[in-house]
């Protein structure tokens, strides 16, 4: 079985390494089309895999699709199982993701708590038996694919919104908008083995949530918008967008290697300077990022300009080096609402090696008037503190390869690029709605490990040394150094089938450094091994109703398992009749009449489980069909068929002839 995982894991692995190996040439300052999806399929905005690959899952949470980042494959959709989706009523349910360092993707699911009552922003959603989830997702595992991790499971009220992030130990930190009846919003920690679920800060919506938390309101702002983890790596910096001293909002900060978690608020929005209030929360991305020392955000109604009784939107910033953060604001762009946009459907930000990128959406999806860009349809952009404007590196327009009216959202790709998705497209010369994921090409010639990832993100420790393989690829560079967990030269380009490396109990972490000097990059990846085994499968009965039957009728097969990942019934020759349903894993006994009699003979069927830790559990049974006899009514005179009772009369004749 290990070995048929192994095989398949090099298969995918050199699939992945020959798709990165074969990229396609890129221009500096160039924005290129990477991929283009079906009509009326939307998503939401890509994050950059580990595999060189982009990822996003559809907005109604029941796929995932990815693409190589360099445009060289083709997309793939691939169906999330059903244990792992959500019955969505709107387009606001599925949290922007995040990866850590094992290349496992996780991103959130907003959904309503099993009282039935909805999360705010989410009161369309129609499925009632479950919290909110935080979905872990491994794109090349051969098995355990897909990890949930439920407020349910863990005791906690949780509906995760807008955008989540990550430190530097793959704590990831997630805006739980929780019941109203609870008054509070949230913010989360989960830990990076995945194993707990932690208050970090909690805000006042309304009076429910008491005196204490609504007295901070004033101070401390609510509604937090956005998160985003600074550039040490540790320091948790919060937007909010309602309260403080003139309700609009604060800026904040978080040490999350202090276990006080103390709350420093670094700034108060007012009316003066920002002109409104910060952004409020989308399922995007934030709007919040650190290039060099400053922090970037964004106020939606804020800035000096006026447009039909609106303010435009204003781009402003704090210096979180300056003696006195609140001081060190600075507006740093006023919107005007001409061809610079205006803000009303979001700001995009996000920094990439000390440089502030931005996305202005637009609002005129076909090119009919609005503003944003030449086309009025949304613009890519750069930004340093005290330019006067943005410069413009991109105008969109549906009617090119790379479409118009872009997602206020980027990607960062660990190819030094810039990644994103804009929302119409013209397929075959008419105007339609296809999404495309497009690239911009930063120009950059420093050595970048294009993709770094294990085999397995987290094993189960039984007292021997464990083994995992590493794959990676690097431009601009020749050469790669192991250290960490692993040591010695490497090539710039893993082998097909990886390099193996072993696992000791515990978190273990492989770093590679490509290239020299100080232009040098390095990357680490971790692999947790668990001393804790998962429970093994079980199955508790395997039968069958009725064990004999005649040709042409039907048996019915009846289970119980339990701690099973998955299960499949086999026929003798060991090819799969049926694969239980998710729902049909989680134990009881489920009964399947779709089975239809063969002909006459014995037949053998196994119930074969797997369980998390890897062990299969089988159970058989026989069925015997006979062959089913058919009474005759053909014959000439009309005969029927003959009984020894038609003799009877005969035979008593005979006795009374005896007697006399």
């Amino acid at each position: 079985m290990m070995k048929t995982l192994k095989k398949f894991q090099y298969a995918v692995a050199a699939f992945l390494l020959t798709v990165l190996a074969a990229q396609a040439a890129v221009i500096a300052g160039v924005v290129s089309p990477v991929v283009t999806f079906p009509a009326s399929t939307f998503v939401r905005p890509p994050v950059y895999g580990h595999d060189g690959r982009l990822y996003a899952v559809q907005s109604t949470g029941t796929a995932i699709f990815s693409a190589a980042a360099d445009g060289s494959s083709a997309l793939v959709k691939e169906d999330i199982p059903a244990a792992y989706t959500v019955a969505l009523g709107n387009n606001n349910g599925v949290a922007a993701p995040v990866v850590n360092s094992s290349g496992q993707i996780i991103y959130g699911v907003g959904q309503t708590n099993s009282t039935g009552q909805a999360c705010p922003r989410t009161v369309l959603l129609t499925k009632v038996t479950h919290y909110g989830k935080l979905l872990i997702y491994t794109p090349w595992a051969a098995t355990d694919k897909w990890q949930a991790v439920s407020g349910e499971t863990l005791g906690q009220d949780i509906c995760p919104v807008s955008s989540m992030a990550i430190d530097k130990d793959d704590n990831v930190y997630f805006i739980s908008a929780t019941l109203a009846a609870t008054g509070k919003h949230i913010i989360y920690r989960l830990s990076a083995d995945h194993s707990a679920l932690s208050v970090v800060k909690e805000f006042a919506v309304n009076a429910n949530a008491g005196p204490d938390l609504v007295a901070k309101q004033a101070t401390e702002g609510y509604t937090p918008s956005a998160l985003s983890i600074g550039a040490d790596g540790t320091t948790l910096y919060i937007a909010t967008s309602a309260g403080g001293a003139n309700n609009l909002g604060t800026l904040s900060r978080i040490d999350t290697t202090n276990a006080g978690l103390p709350y420093e608020v670094l700034r108060t929005v007012t009316s003066t300077d920002e002109g409104g209030a910060i952004l409020p929360y989308t399922t995007y991305a934030p709007t919040l990022a650190q290039a060099g020392s400053r922090l970037y955000y964004a106020a939606r109604t804020g800035g000096t300009h006026t447009v039909s009784g609106q303010k435009q939107g204003s781009l402003n910033s704090i210096d979180l080096s300056a003696a006195d953060v609140n001081a060190s604001f600075r507006l740093e762009y006023d919107f005007t609402g001409g061809t610079d946009g205006y803000l009303g459907f979001g700001l995009g930000l996000y920094s990439l090696q000390g440089t502030l990128y931005g996305v202005v959406p637009g609002n005129s999806p076909i090119g009919v008037g609005g503003t944003a860009g030449a086309h009025g349809q949304g613009y890519l952009f750069t930004f340093a503190s005290g330019d006067a404007t943005p410069t413009n590196l991109r105008d969109f327009i549906h009617t090119d390869a790379v479409g118009g009216v872009p997602v206020p959202a980027l990607a960062k790709g660990l190819d030094g690029n810039l990644y994103g998705t804009t929302q119409y497209g013209q397929p075959g010369g008419t105007d339609g709605a296809e999404m495309k994921w497009w690239r911009y090409d930063t120009g950059s010639t420093a050595p970048a490990i294009t993709a770094f990832y294990p085999e397995d993100a987290s094993l189960f420790y039984d007292g021997e040394v464990l083994k995992t393989r590493l794959h990676w690829k690097a431009s601009n560079a020749t050469a790669c150094t192991a250290s960490g967990d692993w040591s010695g030269a490497q090539p710039a380009a893993s082998a097909a089938e990886g390099v193996e490396v072993a696992v000791p109990e515990g978190t273990s972490e492989y770093t590679l450094s490509c290239g020299e000097g100080e232009s040098a990059v390095s990357r680490t990846v971790r692999v947790r091994a668990s001393g804790e085994l998962p429970p093994l499968a079980a199955i508790g009965s395997f039968t069958v109703s009725p064990a004999t039957l005649k040709t042409g009728e039907r048996f019915t097969l009846n289970w119980a398992t339990s701690d099973a990942a998955s299960c499949k019934v086999l026929n003798a020759g060991g090819s799969t009749v049926y694969t239980l349903l998710p729902e049909e894993l989680a134990g009881g006994t489920r009964t399947q009449a779709d089975f239809s009699s063969p002909t006459a003979g014995t037949y053998t069927y196994t119930l074969s489980c797997t369980g998390r830790g890897g062990n299969v559990v089988t159970a058989p049974l026989s069925v015997t069909v006979e062959t089913a006899v058919v009474n005759s009514t053909e014959g000439g005179g009309g005969g029927g068929s003959f009984s020894p009772f038609m003799l009877l009369p005969f035979a008593l004749l005979a006795l009374r002839c005896r007697k006399a």
